[in-house]
């Protein structure tokens, strides 16, 4: 009853502020405006925080560490919006803002349908969760990355129509947005590598195979390749425009694929 309560507070502390931030996109910089999402940014914080220990206490809370399906979605979100809490102070995109934080209180009552049966019991070497956490940081980073470029594919549309909404008037110009869109992936491949990199080491520590050839580590280099071919075509070529955002988004379709997607596989489609 108190976890329910918990979740519920949560969720209504991330809808309230994603309606705060939609709402900074209708007044300018004065005064006023900036406490105005000072204070915005001082209640998100803590609703950060108090999911911070809610999945803390629902991974490590019993006997055996829980990280299934449900969670690892949850873990991902609660990243994704601590990251763009963090940009929010370098970048104004209260839209796409708004959507990452709309997407974290979403995601809460639908992980209540999927099953929590993935537990790890035993001992894993120190390398497994350092591989975990650098997975998660990468699918966060690229989440974000997958939001943004759903927001630049729109922002072009109206451009090309000649209609431009408001919201899309408050954005900087799209040349901008492509700008933080690479910013975002060379991050994101940064932290992918890693991720990669740990997950080899685990696998030679377990198994005593450097890599193994199934869905998971499958997708995963798929996604890498993918990304690292639109850096290059991008420092080499000048790939900007519908090839960025094709790209980003087939990139981010494979990494969904490489650990959501066979979780969901796994653990609903399979199990039923």
């Amino acid at each position: 009853m108190t976890e329910n309560l918990i979740q519920m507070t949560i969720f209504s502390g991330y809808l309230w502020s994603a309606f705060r931030i939609l709402g900074h996109t209708k007044s300018g910089e004065n005064p006023t405006t900036k406490n105005y999402r000072s204070i915005t940014q001082l209640i998100l914080l803590v609703v950060l925080i108090s999911h911070l220990f809610l999945l803390i206490n629902e991974i490590k809370g019993g006997a055996e560490t829980k990280f299934g399906l449900d969670t690892a979605i949850l873990v991902i979100f609660w990243m994704a919006t601590s990251f763009y809490w963090l940009f929010s102070f370098f970048y104004k995109l209260e839209i796409l803002y708004s959507l990452v934080v709309f997407c974290s209180a979403a995601i809460l009552p639908i992980t209540t349908i999927l099953p929590s049966n993935n537990l790890f019991s035993g001992s894993y070497p120190s390398i497994f969760g350092i591989h975990l956490v650098l997975s998660m940081m990468a699918y966060s980073i690229f989440t974000i990355a997958g939001l943004h470029t759903l927001l630049m594919a729109i922002t072009q549309k109206h451009l090309n129509s000649g209609k431009i909404p408001h919201y899309i008037q408050s954005l900087p110009p799209l040349l901008t947005l492509e700008k933080i869109l690479f910013q975002m992936i060379f991050v994101g491949i940064f932290l992918l590598s890693l991720s990669l990199i740990t997950g080899m080491f685990f696998l030679e520590q377990t198994t005593g195979q450097v890599i193994e050839f199934n869905h998971k580590i499958v997708f995963g280099w798929l996604s890498w390749i993918i990304f690292i071919c639109l850096i290059t075509g991008r420092m080499l070529l000048g790939w900007r425009g519908r090839v960025a955002i094709n790209c980003t988004i087939i990139g981010y379709t494979f990494l969904l694929l490489s650990y959501i997607g066979t979780r969901l596989v796994g653990e609903i489609i399979l199990a039923t």
